[in-house]
């Protein structure tokens, strides 16, 4: 036996509606739209009633009433929204509200939500990217580049920082100390360095660098066999990508070297980069 269904369209002011005496499960089909696109959560709105003729007599009439909450505008789905619409424009009564702009102002609200929440997302991303770029040593602090996002760790003992490639601890990128004036000595062509840094007080961070092109592609053209010595291809690869900031390969620096005796100019490629993206983000405390 078939349960008859009745399904009513009532305004928000409604005051009732006028039933036959008998047994009613009272639901909400779909949610309402508000004019501002507001979506509302129906799970659970269900109710029983039962009345007869005697209650009518009686003067006690059931009634019920669903308390909505309103769905969080980000998360509201287009089967909700289609929901509403699709009984909102079943409504035929005079000053109905247009259906097709409530649901156009639900899908506008919904999808501004997203939009905002993915913006706010992709904010606090930068943000937590940005403070892992940032070393602290105690006289001074620098923002590492994008470029390493991932790919590097910064090992910090007070005012010694040493940042290394996080796949080959090994092999560092540079290292920042502090001394009493600026450097006096700039090294050889596998090791040097890339700038000073005035801190106040006599004080300078200084940056060293270890050419890995070259003390790499070195061993290679020697075709040492000694053990300290070898490097990986990944290894080299690595390092010199991160020392370069992409502009030049390990490959490229080798072969240039081999082609040059080692007088090659990409062996000091990665001076620049370090020293753009390293001495002169250093900033003192």
């Amino acid at each position: 036996m078939s349960v008859p269904m009745l399904v009513a369209l009532l305004a928000t002011m409604v005051l009732g509606l006028l039933l036959v005496q008998g047994e009613y499960d009272v639901s909400i089909a779909a949610s309402p739209i508000a004019a501002d696109g507001t979506v509302y959560t129906i799970d659970g709105a269900s109710q029983h009633l039962s009345f007869v003729a005697e209650d009518a007599a009686a003067g006690e009439l059931p009634a019920c009433s669903f308390s909505l909450a309103p769905v969080a505008a980000a998360e509201v789905t287009d089967d909700q929204i289609d929901a509403a619409w699709r009984y909102a424009a079943d409504d035929a009564s005079e000053g109905a509200p247009d259906a097709q702009a409530l649901r156009t102002a639900a899908e506008k609200r919904r999808d501004d939500a997203v939009r905002a929440a993915e913006a706010a997302r992709q904010e606090a991303a930068r943000k937590a990217a940005e403070e892992a770029r940032h070393v602290v040593a105690d006289s001074f602090e620098l923002y590492l580049p994008a470029y390493w996002d991932g790919r590097v760790e910064a090992d910090v003992e007070g005012d010694s920082v040493t940042i290394r490639s996080s796949e080959y601890r090994r092999l560092d990128i540079c290292t920042i100390t502090v001394q009493d004036g600026p450097s006096q000595v700039m090294g050889d062509i596998a090791t040097s360095c890339m700038g000073s840094v005035p801190l106040g007080g006599g004080k300078y961070a200084v940056v060293w660098a270890n050419r890995w092109a070259y003390i790499i592609g070195d061993a290679y053209m020697r075709n040492s066999s000694d053990s300290s010595d070898y490097y990986s291809l990944d290894e080299a690869s690595e390092i010199v990508d991160l020392q370069t900031g992409g502009a030049y390969t390990y490959i490229e620096i080798r072969d240039d070297m081999v082609a040059t005796d080692r007088a090659s100019d990409l062996l000091f490629s990665s001076d620049p980069y370090l020293q753009e993206v390293v001495v002169n983000a250093i900033e003192p405390r």
